[in-house]
């Protein structure tokens, strides 16, 4: 079964829906889901949550619909901004429990200024934080390590090859 990962939950300057894209090119089964789409990108999504603008209690109804429908359909949840879609303190808890991966991917202004010690959440965890400067194959070699035995990647004796193998020879375990 192929690789299943959702990105969320916003799509800042289109780096999501960018990333998206490029992993169903390689295969993967990818989705944009944000809380609202942007209303000069309103096709750059694949579910528009429509979260309430206001409202607490709205907006986290909404959210932990999101979360339980997208939760049996993910292997990896892509988040951006260092926003998760639920309180990150029930956010991860979930996912060790489910046996769910997630990684942060910081796009400048979201870490800019900001004390290391707020963005450490979720490393303790065993979590990924992608920086700014990183690319798109680092995320696919993070999720590679993360859910493909190595031996399905590359034999024992040359394990090195293992950061050239296409995703699309990783299936879920």
């Amino acid at each position: 079964m192929a690789l299943r990962v959702t990105h969320c939950p916003v799509n800042l300057a289109g780096v999501g829906w960018t990333n998206v894209q490029a992993l169903r090119k390689r295969g993967v089964d990818a989705r944009l889901v944000v809380f609202n789409t942007q209303p000069f990108r309103p096709d750059q999504a694949d579910w528009d949550l429509k979260r309430p603008r206001k409202g607490l209690v709205r907006q986290q109804l909404v959210q932990w619909r999101a979360l339980s429908k997208l939760l049996p359909k993910t292997d990896i949840f892509h988040f951006y901004f260092g926003l998760t879609l639920v309180p990150k303190s029930l956010q991860f808890p979930i996912l060790k429990a489910t046996r769910r991966k997630s990684l942060f991917h910081f796009l400048g202004a979201d870490i800019r200024e900001r004390p290391k010690e707020q963005l450490l959440y979720g490393l303790t965890d065993g979590y990924a934080n992608l920086g700014r400067s990183e690319q798109a194959a680092s995320f696919f070699e993070i999720a590679v390590s993360w859910l493909c035995p190595i031996s399905t990647l590359a034999s024992k004796a040359n394990a090195s090859t293992s950061r050239n193998v296409s995703i699309r020879s990783c299936t879920r375990r």
